[in-house]
């Protein structure tokens, strides 16, 4: 306790105080309350007035914690789209044509598959009996590769992920 010398008045709510070295200090008047010394004065203590003032000396503390308080809320909505894209690429298109040619000839020895160009040419032989044997070329198969290209356009269905955010404001925060 501090003592300091001074005059409390109950009507008042604040009571000043000022202390020897200038400072005032407010407090409310409830918080003071009047003291007579058991003690007797000394030489050291000035001459009491009409009483003392004892007043107590009050220390704050700070206590600092920490809490989360949620203030919004994120929703993330994901969603899939779909779109139609249209190809147009080229397709190679292979056709054979066979062709029957008749030859109707003898030949000496059997003529083998030969190529001309993109055809193929596959000699069909027959044996005849005659006084004699020969051999005729009775007709040549002809087969022919031919690549044409033409061009083929569908519709393909693709897939396209799209993600929503939203913020929703927590209520009472």
């Amino acid at each position: 306790m501090l003592s300091i010398l001074g005059n409390i008045d109950p009507a008042e709510i604040m009571t000043e105080l000022q202390f020897p070295n200038g400072r005032i200090l407010r407090l409310p008047t409830a918080m003071l309350q009047e003291e007579v010394p058991d003690e007797p004065q000394t030489d050291l203590v000035a001459p009491a007035l009409e009483g003392v003032v004892a007043v107590p000396i009050i220390e704050e503390q700070l206590e600092i914690s920490k809490r989360t308080i949620p203030i919004a809320q994120v929703r993330l909505q994901k969603s899939v789209d779909t779109y139609d894209v249209k190809l147009d690429e080229p397709l190679a298109i292979r056709t054979v044509r066979v062709e029957r040619v008749p030859m109707g000839h003898v030949v000496e020895t059997a003529p083998g598959v030969r190529h001309e160009g993109e055809t193929t040419v596959y000699p069909i032989l027959e044996e005849r009996l005659v006084l004699t044997k020969e051999l005729v070329l009775l007709e040549e198969v002809r087969v022919t590769n031919e690549v044409s290209e033409n061009r083929d356009t569908q519709v393909v269905t693709l897939r396209r992920e799209r993600l929503n955010v939203t913020r929703e404001d927590v209520v009472g925060a």
